[in-house]
């Protein structure tokens, strides 16, 4: 092999560690796609990483230094509180923030003895409708001490449109690039995807079955699901405890 290769090829990995897309990297090195493919494929790094390096995932211990950091945040013209339920909605429902970001007001709902919302999946489609996205919703019980921050901004912000709302942009609501800003600002150590990571984790470590998993992430295969699930070791568990 040309030492050339060897050095390029470490690049292209650097590169995606870092957290750049394909199309970053293609800049920088001046490789082709299926080239940039190649190289990652070969090193196992086709998935992009967080741009940092954990082998936990975010637990109640952790996420409350982060919401109390969040207090004193105000940017992109959203309060600290505003951010605490931002942070809150990702980690009580695992959404990808692009189906956060959107959120209108009246997507969100207290019924009964929940707090429900309507979330839009941007990586569903309608069975009928291909090019339509779905919406679906997700209930947490009014026991979880969290859901409070979010019941606490949604009844500020009813005067608004949006849940998250940003009168500069073109939508009316804040881009995603600003959660990642706000996020890295309260701990390099987190991103928005890690808080969908971790919530599978421990939904997992909690006995949740890969369908249980499926339906609440809204994803359309299961292998994803049946990973978290395998990794979690619960089954093991559960298989070991048997009486019989």
């Amino acid at each position: 092999m040309d030492m050339s290769d060897t050095v390029e090829d470490s690049i292209v990995v650097e590169l995606r560690r870092q957290g750049l897309k394909y199309r970053d990297i293609m800049a920088e090195t001046g490789l082709k796609y299926h080239q940039v493919q190649r190289i990652l494929t070969l090193s196992g790094m086709t998935k992009p990483h967080y741009g940092f390096e954990r082998d936990d995932v975010i637990r109640t211990v952790e996420l409350g230094k982060i919401l109390d950091r969040a207090e004193n945040v105000t940017k992109f013209g959203i309060p600290g509180r505003g951010w605490q339920a931002f942070i809150s909605v990702m980690w009580l429902f695992g959404k990808r923030v692009s189906e956060i970001i959107g959120l209108r007001v009246q997507d969100v709902r207290v019924n009964g003895e929940y707090l429900a919302i309507l979330f839009t999946v941007l990586k569903k489609r309608s069975y009928k409708d291909p090019g339509m996205r779905r919406p679906f919703q997700k209930r947490v019980t009014l026991e979880n001490p969290y859901t409070e921050y979010i019941i606490n901004w949604w009844n500020q912000s009813k005067e608004e449109k949006f849940l998250f709302p940003r009168s500069q942009t073109k939508m009316g609501y804040i881009y995603r690039q600003y959660a990642h800003l706000v996020l890295k600002e309260i701990s390099p150590n987190i991103s928005p995807h890690f808080f969908r990571h971790s919530l599978a984790t421990q939904m997992a470590e909690n006995g949740a079955t890969a369908y249980e998993l499926v339906n609440w992430f809204d994803w359309d295969r299961t292998d994803t699901a049946l990973e978290y699930v395998r990794r979690s070791g619960a089954m093991t568990q559960k298989l070991s405890n048997r009486k019989w």
